[in-house]
């Protein structure tokens, strides 16, 4: 059998035998590549949720499962994190994905933006965009298009080589925006159309030749997001026959398509975790495939939203909720893990693709192995930064009033785009303090260093806090730390454009405005961390010490065995965020669902290895790492 199996022609070989003369067509009932009929099988795989280095890990299950192609977004936000300087290296390399995708012998869905959407911190945005507080994004504003063309210029020629009938790369097919019709609606509205037009001519000027798509949910949206002569998909997770004969009538010439059949969901801060049982999935994928459709599995597998990246909903799961976060884990209940493990889920697509699919036998790879975890419990912490020589690292801005972290000015133009901002100034009196705009998105308020307060956006515009009576006029430190908890990442056109982070108003003391204030922008990018953990300045850790404030704990310890996956778990940490070896992993925070970390294995090193966690509220004493995650336990 693995002889036979060997002989079978690869899935390019398939369809590039006797040259390439044409790319993907959307015609009649069926897609045509290179004059071969071809239902496209496709999973998501976001390369930059996954560490490099377990790319092809990912990837390989995904062929040897049945699918024939990945689905991924682009990121503008990481791939231009400040303006002017473009990114595609290391975790971003996004020229080596997509040979690591051909090697696998699978074709790619490239969806470019400019926005993505997908749980991501402001879409996939850049935040310097805010810094024009006229900004419009997703629309005909000049300084938005121009900011896309920019960064279209660096993208499109990066990629242009990769695709399908141009070179025999593995993109065979390219989305315009992303379900604009839940934004804008193209149909009734000209200036919206014009815009959808520019993203793709744009695309176009640059290189793009493959066939264009886009994506809504079809019952619900109609026509509202599309382009004419551009084939429309469907992005739903139930009522497939529903949702893909109403496709079917509005583009009676086209094939069906499923750009995004969501195999799971994901979770915010505080709600409970998400599953969506597998024999539910497996059903209505069975009815997506007897409709002849084509399906990418939205996601195949989730990944993890490292450092700040997280994204935010509002009014979403409920119509009032104002804000909600999204956690670090994107594990999304998909078929494979977050950790790249296999679920029932997997087991029942790969069985569905063999007895629904009619597609040509072709070679595809023996099933991976899944990885083993390993488990090192009661790794104690033996440093301590106090939270003064953090700051003292800092080089602080002066302003009259609070300002937004995007407004804030770094250097060539842009603000702070991730992280914490802390605001201080001196008072000589006690009483209530006002925030008078609110705050983005959580505030812990200090007086002399001690914590009194916590406000976050339940609280609304106008949060009050009472501050201690002061007997004599001599002067005390107010100090108002904010953490940007993720911007929205979907969202009406007034959410998205008022992303702003920080302190969103003046602050008054018993009615009355506090001036002169001194600005920290904490952002612990990787040189900043590297910076302070390499400080001469860490002390000796007692474990019988209290802390309770913000503090870095450094846990120093050695590996000589084979380094595998873990999820890092500590007892005594509420919230804060973790580096390991100088990545930033992501937030954690007692409140759940998510209670651990995933650690992939390349971030460890055989030898001498560092954790560095910040915590905001408590002492931490030790940190586990454990052979199973916990994403799904919420705080009592």
């Amino acid at each position: 059998m693995a002889n036979q199996a060997e002989k079978l022609p690869s899935l390019y070989e398939y369809y590039t035998e006797n040259g390439i003369k044409s790319g993907l067509e959307a015609s009649g009932d069926n897609f045509i590549l290179n004059g071969k009929k071809i239902q496209i099988l496709g999973g998501s795989l976001h390369y930059f949720r996954v560490v490099q280095q377990q790319w092809k890990d990912r990837l390989t299950k995904m062929r040897a499962c049945g699918l024939n192609t990945v689905e991924f977004y682009v990121p503008w936000n990481l791939h231009e994190e400040y303006p002017g300087e473009f990114n595609f290296s290391g975790l971003l390399d996004l020229r080596k994905f997509l040979k690591e995708v051909k090697e696998a012998d699978m074709f790619v869905l490239f969806r470019p933006g400019p926005y993505i959407c997908s749980e991501w911190e402001f879409g996939g945005l850049p935040s310097w965009l805010l810094r024009d507080t006229s900004m419009q994004v997703r629309s005909n504003y000049q300084p938005f298009k121009e900011a896309v063309k920019k960064y279209f210029s660096q993208l499109i020629p990066l990629v242009s080589n990769f695709q399908f009938s141009k070179n025999g790369g593995p993109i065979i097919a390219v989305q315009i925006e992303n379900e604009f019709a839940s934004f804008g609606n193209t149909e009734e509205n000209d200036k919206d159309l014009e815009y959808m037009i520019f993203v793709k001519s744009t695309m176009e000027k640059f290189g793009i030749k493959e066939l264009f798509f886009t994506s809504d949910l079809p019952i619900s949206d109609g026509h509202r997001g599309s382009i004419p002569g551009v084939l429309m998909t469907a992005n739903f997770k139930e009522g497939a026959e529903e949702q893909l004969n109403y496709l079917k009538k509005m583009q009676p010439d086209k094939p069906l398509l499923v750009a995004e059949y969501w195999s799971g969901w994901f979770d915010h801060w505080t709600e409970t975790h998400n599953v969506h049982p597998a024999e539910a999935y497996a059903e209505e994928l069975k009815n997506i495939l007897k409709l002849n459709s084509s399906v990418n599995i939205y996601m195949f597998h989730g990944g993890t939203n490292f450092g700040f990246l997280n994204g935010a909903n509002v009014k979403f799961p409920y119509p009032e909720t104002s804000y909600s976060p999204t956690i670090t884990s994107y594990d999304y209940d998909a078929p494979l893990t977050e950790s790249g493990d296999y679920t029932a889920k997997y087991f029942k697509t790969q069985e569905i693709i063999k007895e629904y699919c009619s597609s040509p036998k072709l070679r595809n790879p023996p099933l991976p192995y899944e990885t083993k975890k390993m488990s090192l419990l009661n790794l104690t912490v033996n440093k301590i930064l106090p939270w003064a020589k953090i700051t003292d690292r800092i080089k602080p801005q002066h302003t009259v009033a609070p300002i937004n972290m995007e407004i804030l000015d770094l250097g060539n133009n842009f603000g702070q785009n991730f992280g914490f901002i802390m605001y201080r100034t001196k008072v000589t009196d006690g009483g209530i303090l006002t925030l008078s705009g609110g705050v983005a998105d959580r505030a812990i308020i200090y007086w002399d260093g001690f914590e009194i307060a916590v406000v976050n956006w339940l609280a609304g515009t106008m949060p009050k806090v009472e501050l201690p009576k002061i007997e004599m006029s001599e002067s005390h430190t107010l100090d108002i730390l904010v953490e940007n908890l993720g911007r929205i990442n979907y969202g009406m056109p007034d959410d998205l454009n008022n992303q702003r982070k920080g302190l969103r108003g003046p602050v008054c003391l018993n009615e009355q405005e506090i001036h002169n204030w001194t600005v920290f922008p904490l952002n612990f990018d990787q040189s900043f961390i590297q910076e302070l953990a390499h400080d001469d300045k860490w002390e000796n850790f007692e474990p019988s010490s209290q802390i309770y404030r913000p503090a870095l704990y450094k846990i120093d310890f050695h590996l000589s065995e084979k380094l595998l996956d873990s999820f890092l778990y500590s007892e005594s940490w509420q919230k804060g965020v973790v580096f390991v070896n100088g990545f930033n992993i992501g937030r954690y925070w007692k409140v759940g669902p998510q209670q651990t970390l995933y650690v992939p294995s390349p971030l460890l090193r055989d030898g001498d290895n560092t954790v560095l966690v910040f915590e905001l509220h408590n002492t931490v004493l030790s940190i586990d790492l454990l052979d199973h995650p916990i994403l799904d336990q919420n705080s009592p």
